[in-house]
């Protein structure tokens, strides 16, 4: 499953056992391309940055760990009125957890555990 959040594309991975990663959408079209973002025809949406974002990418692989706790079963984007970056609801054997879209940070995560069939 893929969800796109403002400049980065943020993926399920099943073969890294159901971790979340991101990438900008700028490394997948230089990659893609081979056209260097100081290009001067290159679209200004694909020159922009997040400073929140940069820093939380590994330098050598592009790649931003978005979560890694348990491994994934399902990915959602729940949309949020007037925001650019929603929330990404994810679901594990264990639990469910509800991420800020934009600072990755837990706004809560219940345990599945207690819940019966």
């Amino acid at each position: 499953m893929v969800v796109s959040n403002r400049d980065t594309v943020i993926k399920s991975f099943s073969k890294l056992a159901g971790t979340v990663q991101g990438v900008a959408l700028k490394d997948i079209y230089t990659r893609a391309t081979g056209i260097p973002l100081s290009a001067p025809k290159l679209n200004a949406i694909l020159k922009k940055s997040d400073p929140e974002w940069e820093t939380k990418t590994n330098i050598t692989s592009g790649i931003i760990e978005v979560y890694n706790s348990q491994p994934v079963k399902y990915l959602q984007q729940v949309h949020v009125a007037g925001k650019n970056a929603g929330k990404l609801l994810i679901s594990t054997d264990y639990a469910v957890e509800l991420l800020d879209g934009q600072s990755l940070q837990s706004y809560w995560c219940h345990n599945l555990s207690q819940i019966q069939e």
